[in-house]
């Protein structure tokens, strides 16, 4: 089981940006779970310190669909860079992990 469940994380400018892009993910069956909530970001972008409001969203999903979402995220997210890190699951309920590859 080690590692073939990750969590996805990312953010985006507004709640009805993280709306459409999980909404986008559920419909290509590549997400079991989505997760998300408002925060406050600060980063460099251009040589510059920015600060913004967000929204930072979770997926629950298997490994193998990483390259798929990598690919919708490139045409559907909103950032010219968006935030796509990959969060390996090293442990995971039998359940749970039941419930996300038939879900998947």
């Amino acid at each position: 089981m080690t590692c073939e469940i990750i969590q996805i994380q990312t953010t985006v400018n507004s709640e009805e940006e993280a709306q459409k892009l999980i909404h986008r993910l559920f419909d290509e069956k590549l997400v079991v779970c989505a997760q998300y909530f408002p925060i406050k970001s600060f980063y460099r972008w251009k040589g510059e310190l920015e600060q913004a409001e967000e929204v930072m969203i979770f997926f629950k999903t298997q490994k193998a669909y990483f390259e798929r979402i990598q690919e919708l995220f490139k045409k559907y997210h909103p950032y010219e860079l968006p935030e796509l890190i990959s969060i390996c699951v090293e442990k995971i309920s039998e359940d749970y992990y039941k419930w996300i590859l038939t879900n998947t």
